[in-house]
């Protein structure tokens, strides 16, 4: 079929040709007779300049490599079968890469609306995307299982923030406040001995970090998650000389990197809206 209607446009141009025709008025009446299945200008114009110089065959020239029918219906069709193929052996490996995605819509959206968002404007090329969508109510959704566990491990965390700040604020930061960095503290006696070989030192007691030490591993979980610790030590601009000073230039843009990602995934989440 494809050798036939192959001829079929060649024995055309050989005609028109023949007629007086250019290559331009032949590829126009083409496009008039066949439409968009027309042969291309560029191969009008070849066929249509070799008939002009007396060539007769409607053949393909031989040549050496691929032969000339090495394209037609059969080959393509045998080549996007072996391209199938292909991409269904290599498909389970690369279908690792999954990711679930969850926003809150309005009822008035449909499952089509939500496809059309993930597909053409979150993810926009198919070829590494395949987008399955599964709109479930509000109540369909609190009875889910993941939900169900997801929100059981919030409220662990949420209540050990709470209960450990609790603790933090009113009993831990009582009784460091009166607690020493170091247990001894050495003062010198310059005056006395300039080598400093009689300098005090002086028993200060528990200090800090022994009293942080003796506590119970469920208070130390407690104060690891406190709010106001942490939210401290994040603001704290004191500067120690065992740390370098840029540190604190680079907490201030890990917060805003942080704030700026959270922030598009808010919006994004909208868009539907």
């Amino acid at each position: 079929m494809y050798e036939n209607k192959k001829f079929e446009h060649r024995a055309v141009i050989k005609f028109l040709t023949n007629f007086g025709k250019n290559d331009k008025q032949i590829y126009a009446d083409l496009r008039k007779v066949y439409g968009d299945p027309a042969l291309p200008y560029s191969t009008v114009a070849r066929w249509e300049s070799g008939f002009n110089i007396g060539r007769q065959s409607l053949k393909d020239d031989s040549r050496s490599g691929r032969p000339s029918t090495a394209i037609n219906e059969e080959t393509t069709t045998k080549l996007g079968q072996i391209v199938k193929e292909i991409w269904l052996t290599c498909k389970p490996s690369i279908n690792f890469a999954r990711m679930k995605w969850g926003i809150c819509a309005p009822k008035s959206c449909n499952t089509r609306n939500m496809t059309v968002l993930f597909r053409y404007m979150i993810f926009p090329t198919k070829h590494f995307c395949n987008v399955t969508v599964a709109c479930r109510s509000e109540s369909e959704a609190n009875r889910d299982a993941f939900f169900i566990g997801t929100m059981f491990i919030f409220a662990c965390v949420a209540a050990v923030v709470f209960l450990g700040t609790l603790y933090d604020v009113l009993f831990y930061q009582a009784v460091v406040e009166n607690l020493e960095e170091e247990k001894y503290r050495v003062i010198k006696n310059e005056e006395f001995e300039p080598n400093g070989a009689n300098n005090l030192v002086l028993n200060m007691g528990k200090s800090r970090k022994e009293y942080y030490d003796e506590l119970h591993w469920a208070l130390k979980l407690g104060l690891a998650f406190s709010a106001y610790s942490n939210s401290k030590r994040i603001l704290d601009t004191d500067e120690n000389p065992q740390e370098f000073i840029i540190i604190h230039a680079l907490r201030s843009l890990c917060t805003i990197w942080a704030t700026v990602i959270l922030s598009n995934i808010f919006i994004i989440s909208y868009i539907g809206e």
